[in-house]
């Protein structure tokens, strides 16, 4: 897994933070929209910092389930009518007060920077992460890509990103002759 991010205007209010892309790679698939102005960083970074915060809480009964199972869950749970769903025959209601109970969603995030049609589902396994990502959009499932990672590592990683990305704003404000309040 990688984060990338572009921040090519610094804001000094919290709500906003800063404007450029955000993105992330699992399995070397990129998922988010590239661009100078895609999206407001805010939601990205406060997302981030959450999941760090809440490390191992984002559990559910079918995280080890197939990653198209919970994919095809996700979107007809979210998207569709159906009350029962395939993935272990689970309400639909039931489902979906898992995936946001548990935060289990990462993206999207509330901001535009995954208005490619992309979804990042983490699950807390033990002493592992597993992220299931892929994009959807004509009534499809794309670009689905599953990888289980350390939780050290995963964490670290997400961190280091609200890092650098606080890092890279206050450097940009700065340079923009802003401060911060």
């Amino acid at each position: 897994m990688s984060i990338a991010f572009f921040m090519s205007k610094a804001f000094p209010e919290a709500g906003t933070f800063g404007l450029g892309s955000f993105q992330v790679a699992v399995n070397g698939l990129w998922f988010g929209v590239k661009g100078e102005d895609a999206t407001l960083l805010a939601c990205s970074r406060d997302e981030m910092e959450r999941r760090v915060r809440s490390r191992g809480s984002h559990t559910a009964e079918y995280a080890e389930s197939s990653a198209e199972d919970v994919a095809k869950a996700y979107l007809l749970a979210v998207f569709g009518s159906e009350s029962v769903l395939p993935l272990q025959k689970m309400e639909r209601e039931a489902f979906l007060d898992s995936l946001f109970k548990k935060s289990i969603p990462w993206a999207p995030d509330g901001d535009e920077a995954f208005d490619d049609g992309s979804v990042i589902l983490q699950f807390d396994i033990g002493e592992c992460v597993r992220l299931i990502a892929f994009r959807h959009g004509d009534g499809g499932l794309f670009d689905l890509s599953d990888v289980t990672l350390s939780s050290a590592g995963y964490y670290a990683c997400l961190q280091r990103a609200c890092d650098e990305m606080l890092s890279w704003r206050t450097r940009l404000l700065q340079k923009q002759g802003n401060r911060l309040g």
